[in-house]
């Protein structure tokens, strides 16, 4: 703390500053003056802590000095000396502020008590003011968590609110909305390079509050609430906007740099902003967020790193005939059976969307969708291979993330090709997946031969195992043994040619393998229950 003496005998200022140990008390002498006006303009200058003055200096008075100090800083405390003619005059300086009197000759003993006295008080002051601005903190930060929570709420009932519900958001979080112009608006993070892996956005939580920080000073000026959501690589601001066409094109510009300007301290990351229209009732705030969740979709084919407002453009079922989704899965099968890296990349790459397909493209949901048709084609795939081995949930949860983040096509692909590439090589070391193989291969001759005549020893053969062991592991991989299974196809493919031929008995029995016309109707009976004629006639 910092002290001045103020006193027109210069003995006296030299017994004051010489009297006690300063430093002890944490009290630094910053200067002395020897008249009321040197008193004040230093009180100006160096804003001391403490000011020990006589009452009587040329000038004005001390009640004077301590009354015109106040206005500089109201917190300084004030030691008045007086001789015992004035007496009566520091009692009344005491109503006007000083912390205590000291009489001429001053005493070391008492200017310590009194040092100690105000001492005390100060840093009982400083500790009550820490406190309040804690409490301060505190209930500021508490607002910012409830308002975090009731925009996670509106969020997970797709921005769909009851005006009703109004009067308890102030209640329960202290958030008071006006119940007219509402408006969603969205920041996209993207990294500008397109192989970026997913693992690397581990930042992203950091540059989203960093984001966050940096614009909500400027919307705060032109709202009356506002509420802040984190979704992965996005943050989703509410906004009880003051104007009812919401932010103009120029605040958004502003705060599309804003933002920009923040990221770009991080490394090469892109910022979109993405705005729905400001709609006149809260409970039409779903409208705008759809209008910016599409705006922020539609980045991957229109761009990022931009302001993108809703267009209008064909539905995804107007577009999704374009592409030949059969062969795509038939390509996926072929991929899976291979079990090669570069046949599943290649199906991400350029299978799902052919060269020159992307320019078609006007909706961004039909991209997501094209990739969640191969994604999900994949994953039956591996569960017909080993459904033990893979966990569909988490890979399900990597696919979407991967959408949710990717701003470009080319992004997208590369993501979703290392992740499912990755989960191949983890299911081909499996054993139950090298168990599974032959057992395909198997079943794959079977399909292409059952009308001829094989049996166990041929198919076992072809599958590159002895027949004893070939039994056993067929029967554990498909739970019914080798001629249970022929029997099964050759009977499953008999029905059909029943119904959707007018082949003959006979012609149907040689078709899927029985030379013999009466054991094939025996066989038949046998498996359905009755003979070939009359399921023909049942349900032919």
């Amino acid at each position: 703390m910092k002290l001045i003496i103020a006193d027109d005998e210069h003995r006296v200022c030299q017994l004051i500053a010489n009297i006690l140990p300063w430093e002890k008390y944490g009290i630094e002498i910053a200067g002395t003056a020897y008249n009321a006006l040197e008193a004040y303009s230093l009180i100006k200058e160096l804003k001391p802590d403490i000011v020990i003055t006589d009452i009587r200096m040329p000038g004005y008075d001390g009640i004077t000095l301590i009354e015109k100090s106040r206005d500089i800083d109201p917190d300084v405390s004030f030691i008045i000396v007086s001789g015992y003619r004035d007496f009566e005059y520091a009692q009344r300086a005491l109503k006007f502020g000083a912390e205590d009197y000291l009489l001429k000759p001053v005493s070391k003993d008492e200017l310590e008590q009194i040092i100690l006295k105000v001492i005390e008080k100060k840093e009982a002051k400083k500790e009550k003011h820490e406190q309040e601005n804690n409490l301060q903190r505190e209930l500021i930060q508490t607002r910012e968590i409830l308002k975090k929570k009731l925009a996670s709420e509106i969020a997970d009932k797709g921005f769909r609110i009851d005006p009703a519900d109004l009067p308890l958001f102030g209640d329960r979080y202290s958030v008071f909305f006006n119940n007219h112009h509402f408006q969603v608006i969205i920041f996209q993070v993207d990294h500008s390079k397109s192989d970026q892996e997913i693992e690397s956005v581990k930042a992203v939580d950091t540059i989203l509050q960093k984001t966050e920080s940096a614009v909500s000073s400027y919307i705060a000026e032109h709202v009356y609430e506002m509420l802040c959501e984190y979704r992965d690589f996005s943050l989703v601001f509410i906004l009880n906007v003051k104007s009812s066409s919401g932010l103009s094109f120029r605040d958004l510009e502003h705060l599309h740099e804003l933002a920009t300007q923040k990221v770009s301290e991080y490394g090469d990351w892109r910022i979109t902003l993405c705005p729905g229209k400001a709609v006149s009732k809260i409970e039409h705030l779903h409208q705008s967020y759809d209008e910016a969740e599409f705006a922020r979709k539609d980045r991957i084919l229109r761009g990022f790193g931009k302001i993108l407002e809703k267009r209008l453009v064909p539905s995804a079922d107007e577009e999704l005939p374009l592409f030949n989704m059969k062969d795509l899965e038939n390509k996926i099968k072929s991929a899976v059976d291979s079990g090669a890296a570069s046949d599943i990349q290649n199906i991400f790459l350029s299978a799902v969307i052919p060269p020159g397909f992307s320019r078609k493209i006007l909706n961004p949901e039909t991209v997501f969708r094209l990739f969640r048709f191969t994604a999900e084609s994949f994953i039956k795939q591996f569960q017909i291979i080993s459904a033990d081995d893979i966990d569909t949930d988490a890979l399900l949860v990597d696919t979407e993330r991967a959408i949710s983040s990717s701003g470009s096509i080319d992004r997208l692909s590369s993501q979703l090709a290392e992740l499912y590439t990755a989960t191949m090589k983890a299911l081909l070391s499996s054993k139950r997946v090298k168990d599974y193989k032959p057992i395909r291969i198997a079943k794959e001759y079977i399909d292409e031969h059952f009308s001829e005549n094989i049996d166990l020893n041929i198919v076992a053969k072809e599958a590159g195992l002895n027949p004893v062991y070939f039994s056993s592991l067929f029967k554990k991989e498909t739970g019914i043994n080798f001629k249970e299974y022929l029997l099964q196809k050759r009977v499953d493919t008999a029905k059909n040619l029943l119904v959707s031929s007018n082949d003959t008995i006979m012609a149907i029995s040689e078709r899927v393998g029985y030379k013999d016309v009466r054991y094939f109707s025996r066989v038949f009976s046998r498996t359905v229950g009755i003979k070939p004629n009359m399921y023909r006639k049942i349900y032919g």
